[in-house]
């Protein structure tokens, strides 16, 4: 999540369909659920940031997931929680209480 929001959807698809790209939510309470991301969008390629900020989910409401990149945002559309099948992300928030100040890692 270091990385801009551009090349973090960038190396989403380069290693769609294989290998896959994954990152891990860690919600404030419970255990990590590894993601694969299949899907995702640049929300924002720009605004200030610091460091420890990288990862932190800034929105997590109904069918929107956006995650804060090393600079700029990045749109979550479609996951995959392991074992599970893909699915979009309005599905993966009915079924996971994603809070914002969450982190991805």
């Amino acid at each position: 999540w270091d990385r801009t929001a551009r090349q973090i959807r960038n190396q989403v698809l380069a290693m769609q369909p294989w290998p896959g790209c994954f990152t891990h939510w860690r919600p404030a309470q419970g255990q990590p659920v590894r993601l694969n991301l299949i899907q995702v969008e640049v929300e924002s390629e720009e605004g200030a940031h610091r460091r420890d900020e990288a990862g932190r989910v800034v929105i997590a409401e109904r069918d929107l997931l956006v995650v804060q990149a090393g600079e700029g945002r990045v749109r979550l559309l479609v996951v995959q929680p392991a074992g599970k099948n893909p699915m979009d992300v309005s599905d993966f928030l009915r079924g996971r209480k994603v809070q914002v100040d969450d982190q991805f890692e």
